[in-house]
């Protein structure tokens, strides 16, 4: 199985961090055992709506999260395409009133009332050039968990055996792992309206052009190679289980060097 142990991708891109710990904070379905570890923007709003819903919890209650030490548990992670995730933050706190977008503003980073698809398109590309400072800077403290990249988060976690899923092909993945400790869950998944759905002016593809794609390529290279790996892994199951899968192309710049580092740290 893609566990979070296994990934080489994921092992690379934290090379230069601290050493990972071996048990860690998840949400935790108390009715089915299993943990879900949160990454903001990874449809994270409707997987805690689905423990509550599997667990009898009112929607409006906060899940606490238990500490897990990776044993006797099915645990999972959601992970995104970047892009995917990038404009799901534009559209969700960018390009409508937010705390977040009145910081933007006060940056110049944002035109008020934009109107078209270049505006839009330009909101994205300051915003994202500004975004990438934060992150280069590393300093965990400038980075907003909404737009901190995936890898930060998964750090945590990047020693336990922990499932690797993806969001776009998270409805037929998720029960493919739980469906011997939940046989309903595909009706549940099925019952459970989609969370936090944000407003669009223009579809997301239309927004992204060609210069965007590859501005938050460079921002978040190390989650693209990670995403390009997990969905590779899924597509040969998919291929099984009659589910299709968008392939992702991975670029052979520096990841032989990556990939020996990570070899040598597992």
């Amino acid at each position: 199985m893609m566990f979070a142990k296994k990934s080489l991708a994921l092992s690379a891109a934290v090379t230069t961090m601290p050493k990972a710990q071996t048990e860690y904070q998840f949400l935790k379905s108390e009715r089915y055992g299993f943990y879900y570890y949160k990454i903001a923007k990874c449809g994270s709003s409707y997987l805690q709506a689905l423990v509550k819903q599997l667990d009898g919890i009112n929607q409006e209650k906060t899940l606490k999260a238990k500490t897990w030490d990776g044993k006797r548990a099915i645990a999972f992670v959601v992970i995104r395409n970047p892009i995917d995730r990038f404009t799901s933050l534009y559209f969700d706190k960018l390009a409508k009133p937010t705390i977040m977008s009145q910081h933007f503003l006060r940056r110049g980073l944002l035109k008020e009332n934009s109107q078209t698809l270049e505006d839009h398109r330009n909101n994205c590309s300051q915003s994202l050039g500004w975004i990438s400072g934060t992150i280069n800077s590393n300093v965990i403290g400038k980075m907003n968990y909404h737009w901190r990249p995936q890898i930060y988060r998964l750090h945590k976690i990047s020693k336990m055996r922990v499932h690797m899923l993806t969001l776009d092909g998270l409805y037929w993945q998720l029960p493919l792992i739980l469906s011997s400790n939940c046989p309903e869950i595909n009706q549940h998944m099925k019952d459970l309206n989609p969370q936090n759905v944000s407003p669009k002016f223009f579809p997301a593809s239309q927004l992204v052009s060609n210069k965007l794609r590859q501005q938050i390529s460079r921002t978040y290279a190390s989650d693209f190679r990670l995403y390009a790996e997990v969905n590779n892994y899924w597509e040969k199951i998919g291929e099984n289980v009659g589910c299709k899968v968008h392939k992702t192309p991975q670029s052979a710049r520096n990841w032989l060097v990556l990939d020996r580092e990570a070899r040598k740290r597992n």
